[in-house]
């Protein structure tokens, strides 16, 4: 029997969709219905139903008490019956029904449903992480029409996935989605131009490429205003990448932008009709200057920086331990950068970040060093108007941007103030009697 998990959200969590046929589904249902992104199986849970005659205070207690166990026992009987004389392994189950062929017509089908059809029609199980729906433009309503006639059913999954940049994996049994790399590096919801690029680059062939074969995409692509830029690198490295290309063709143009990012030591994303190829700190850089709204309060810290890789499409890894020395945290940032945001966090646990690649490293709280958040503090925030109608934005200044007559006079202010506290906070002592009392005889 396969068994799916989940987790918090932002998180590598799944959403499992089981056939209701499967075993899953025949013994309770697991979460079927779960976020309304599968459709319930209740009704095929006949034992969930009162059977007549059998209320509380009747001659069903015995029946009741081991009715757990009678279908425990019917479900043992089954199993051999459904795989033969031994348990087929769930890998090589999953192998023989993805072999399968499939008949099937979607119309203006919910993506999530679609997913639950699917899993049903071909007796497998699908786990969809959830980061799937939060890049897809309505989530898990996205609609989707697609017909399938005697197409093998991992054939007609990936054609699916592919309309959608996501894409499948097995694992113990299961198909597991998941978004694409083109997908994950919006770090938002995708658009619907965006999600039809997208889907364009990843099936349009390209058969040859010249010097100028960037310039050839947009005809390629049917996107007459694709905009495409491309960040400065060495002739000599442009050369190596064009024949790295060359030697993949053909290929599609999802893979040829990823051979040709690749040797320039880039990756390449998308932006609304923007096809960018930049080094991965440039891009995580850009990610980091986007607006968010996240509220936390008293969360845990893996949690929030969950919420934060979900927000940005930026992966973070934390060192070893950060979470236990840092368990809670509490941010608020209202139309703040996920950088201003960090730099709070910082401010406030100590925690030090700095990009590596295409990813953002936590660094536990130190006191001092060169790399740690102590020796550059957050001394100052200030309110800063921002966009049209003057919003204001909070903006974190460190002790290293401030001039060194301002830091010293600072300093001067800090220990005025904490020894003003100090006197304020010390304790009068009693003054003796100016006249002793007469000791009694």
């Amino acid at each position: 029997m396969t068994v799916a998990f989940g987790s918090r959200r932002g998180m590598n969590r799944h959403r499992p969709i089981w056939p209701r046929s499967s075993l899953f589904a025949a013994i309770g249902g697991g979460r079927a219905g779960d976020s309304g992104r599968a459709r319930s199986s209740t009704a095929h849970q006949p034992w969930r139903r009162r059977r007549p005659g059998l209320n509380r205070g009747t001659t069903a207690a015995p029946w009741r008490r081991y009715g757990a166990l009678s279908i425990l026992a019917a479900v043992l009987a089954w199993m051999p019956q459904q795989r033969g004389h031994g348990a087929e392994p769930a890998g090589a189950h999953l192998r023989r029904m993805l072999d399968s062929t499939l008949q099937m017509t979607l119309h203006h089908t919910p993506v999530a449903e679609a997913f639950s059809d699917l899993a049903r029609a071909a007796d497998i199980s699908i786990e969809v992480e959830e980061s799937v729906y939060d890049r897809l433009p309505y989530g898990a309503d996205t609609r989707i029409d697609v017909t399938f006639h005697n197409v093998r059913v991992e054939k007609a999954l990936r054609t699916l996935l592919r309309r959608m940049d996501l894409r499948l994996s097995l694992s113990d049994g299961h198909v597991v989605i998941r978004p694409g790399v083109a997908l994950t590096r919006l770090g938002r919801r995708a658009t619907w131009n965006e999600l039809v690029l997208l889907r364009r680059i990843a099936a349009t062939p390209l058969t040859r490429a010249n010097d100028d074969w960037l310039g050839t995409l947009a005809g390629l692509l049917k996107t007459p205003r694709l905009q495409i830029a491309i960040a400065p690198a060495p002739a000599a490295r442009r050369a190596a990448a064009l024949a790295a290309l060359r030697a993949e063709l053909p290929c599609t143009i999802d893979r040829a932008l990823t051979t040709y990012a690749r040797a320039l030591h880039m990756i390449w994303f998308l932006h609304r009709r923007s096809l960018h190829i930049a080094t991965p700190r440039a891009w995580v850089r850009r990610q980091l200057d986007r607006p968010i709204a996240v509220k936390q309060t008293n969360a845990p810290l893996e949690q929030v920086v969950a919420e934060l890789a979900a927000l940005s499409g930026v992966r973070f890894k934390p060192e070893p331990g950060l979470y236990l020395l840092v368990p809670r945290v509490s941010i608020d940032s209202n139309d703040g950068t996920i950088r201003q945001t960090l730099d709070a966090l910082s401010g406030a646990t100590g925690i030090a970040y700095h990009i590596a690649g295409d990813a953002v490293v936590l660094q536990m709280p130190r006191s001092a060093g060169p790399s740690g958040v102590g020796a550059d503090p957050v001394v100052a925030t200030l309110a800063v108007p921002f966009g049209p109608n003057h919003q204001k934005i909070d903006v974190f200044i460190r002790a290293s941007e401030l001039p060194a007559p301002l830091r010293r006079r600072l300093a001067q202010k800090v220990r005025q103030a904490v020894q003003a506290l100090a006197t304020t906070q010390t304790p009068k002592t009693s003054s003796p009697p100016t006249t002793q009392p007469t000791p009694s005889r």
